[in-house]
């Protein structure tokens, strides 16, 4: 009796340090700066609209650190770079997702993640610091598309529905620039006078 008791603890820690959605109890993961997660050693594919790649995953359903590990990769950005990083479990209409909050020095991002593929549903990024000023007028519309189909990965031959508007206020001068591929929506807005972004959001078809 007592053995059994001691396994049925130990099956509880290891069902909280490997959550996911599924598993009753589950709770969000968090790491500051001081902190970190490290991946088990599960196997699964993940897709993302014609890519794929091996991700971990257990009974073919992503746990929270997979969920990190893809935010990152997409990000672009190393354990060490983020300071702030959190994940949390969400359903919809019966299906599971993460929401995956990240923090470098310079940005901050947000993606929405299906749990059951590991596709990426949703993204954004906002700069938290203005780009240095730059003086004279601002970029052609042209230049600052340009940069933004760069980012993104996207040739301009693919756009459809664009939408660019030059906004002024008394703090900044921006580029809002907007369009579809397929049936993915992008939103961009680019500093005007330098072309740099300041924020995003992607939104990928279901």
């Amino acid at each position: 009796m007592k053995k059994t008791g001691i396994l049925m603890v130990a099956l509880l820690i290891a069902a909280s340090l490997f959550t996911g959605c599924g598993v009753a109890g589950a709770v969000a993961t968090e790491f500051s700066e001081n902190q970190g997660g490290s991946v088990p050693p599960r196997m699964m594919t993940v897709t993302e609209g014609s890519a794929s790649e091996t991700l971990p995953a257990e009974n073919g359903t992503l746990l929270s650190v997979d969920a990190e590990v893809i935010a990152l990769r997409d990000a672009g950005l190393s354990a060490e770079e983020v300071s702030f990083l959190r994940v949390r479990e969400e359903y919809e209409k019966g299906t599971c997702r993460y929401e995956v909050e990240l923090s470098t020095a310079l940005w901050q991002y947000e993606y929405e993640i299906l749990a059951e593929s590991g596709r990426i549903l949703e993204k954004s990024a906002e700069r938290k610091l203005p780009p240095s000023a730059s003086g004279g007028g601002p970029i052609a519309k042209e230049s600052a598309l340009s940069a933004v189909l760069s980012h993104a990965g996207i040739d301009r031959s693919e756009v459809t529905s664009l939408f660019i508007e030059l906004d002024r206020d008394k703090r900044s001068t921006c580029y809002e620039i907007e369009f579809r591929v397929g049936g993915d929506r992008y939103e961009y807005e680019t500093d005007a006078m330098t072309g740099e972004i300041l924020e995003y959001e992607i939104k990928y078809k279901a």
